[in-house]
């Protein structure tokens, strides 16, 4: 799966440095393909159902679903179904499901199920270009407000809570905007921060 995601960002990176603005949709498609492939293949080494299949296995036919039947069933022809018999077949039921526990899915088994059901999150930036294909920048924006609550302890008012987010909004956006930093902070002092940071809409 990592080797298919990397040599999917090479070609959505390749695609962009040539004035694409997309892949093709047989290459989508070729790409979604191979993703559930390697998932199907991954859930048969791991002894688990199919992820793709909205069909449960339970669905199938469950004690419940048999014993509900019978209960129809009885409704509909009392003649022919003795209902103390569904009654113990109910208790016999509740008595089993007391005595065994639901299986904890292994964290291989849990990956394998969010990748399949997130599918076109985990492949958006095959289909949107301006989609990043980590969320390192992300994670670089929110490091200096935990790094500040780890060496102060925390922030002493809300006021300066909201201060500290303020700037580091503005720094943060600056940068991600390739513009200078210092002429940031100029504009900043003199009141001009938003028509520096877009003066299309101002």
């Amino acid at each position: 799966m990592i080797c298919l995601l990397m040599r999917i960002k090479r070609h959505v990176d390749l695609s962009k440095l040539f004035g694409a603005t997309c892949l093709a949709t047989d290459e989508i498609n070729e790409y979604e393909r191979i993703y559930r492939e390697i998932l199907e293949k991954a859930a048969i080494s791991l002894r688990m159902m199919n992820p793709y299949n909205t069909t449960d296995v339970e669905m199938e036919g469950t004690e419940e679903d048999k014993l509900t039947a019978g209960a129809d069933s009885a409704e509909n022809n009392v003649s022919t179904v003795n209902v103390a018999d569904v009654e113990s077949a109910a208790e016999d039921l509740n008595a089993g499901k007391a005595k065994t526990k639901k299986r904890k899915k292994t964290e291989s088994e849990r990956m394998v199920t969010r990748m399949a059901k997130y599918e076109q999150e985990s492949l958006m930036f095959m289909y949107d270009f301006d989609v990043p294909f980590d969320n390192n920048l992300a994670e670089r924006s929110v490091r200096m407000p935990k790094l500040k609550v780890k060496t102060s302890g925390c922030f002493r008012t809300m006021e300066g809570a909201e201060v500290f987010a303020g700037i580091r909004s503005f720094i943060s956006t600056t940068v991600k905007k390739g513009k200078n930093l210092y002429e940031g902070f100029k504009a900043s002092l003199c009141g001009k921060a938003l028509e520096f940071l877009y003066p299309d809409i101002t």
